[in-house]
């Protein structure tokens, strides 16, 4: 429902800088990933950090180019990942409100 929403109230450029910076944190978060399994993994935990710090630049870029060209998209953004995160705590399997009664 609120993908819904999001694509249909949403214009193009709100769209495309929402899933520029999914990509961005995604691939952030792999980065992490990688470079916190890095003993596991036995790979260079150097390419791990560096793909890290340029994958969070290159989102402050953005959120900066963002916030002076398109402030809406920005708000739009954040709006959607506070709903997202919202959704995480009250639906999913994790869930932190409404757990069910054991």
């Amino acid at each position: 429902m609120a993908t819904l929403a999001f694509v249909n109230l949403a214009n193009l450029t709100i769209i495309s800088s929402f899933a520029s910076a999914t990509f961005l944190l995604i691939f952030a978060a792999i980065n992490l990933s990688a470079w916190r399994l890095r003993r596991q993994l036995q790979g260079n935990a150097g390419l791990s950090l560096i793909g890290l710090l340029l994958s969070l630049a290159s989102l402050i870029t953005l959120l900066t180019y963002l916030w002076q060209s398109s402030r809406e998209s920005l708000y739009w953004i954040g709006i959607t990942y506070l709903v997202v995160v919202v959704a995480e705590f009250l639906f999913s399997e994790r869930r932190m409100i409404f757990r069910p009664q054991d």
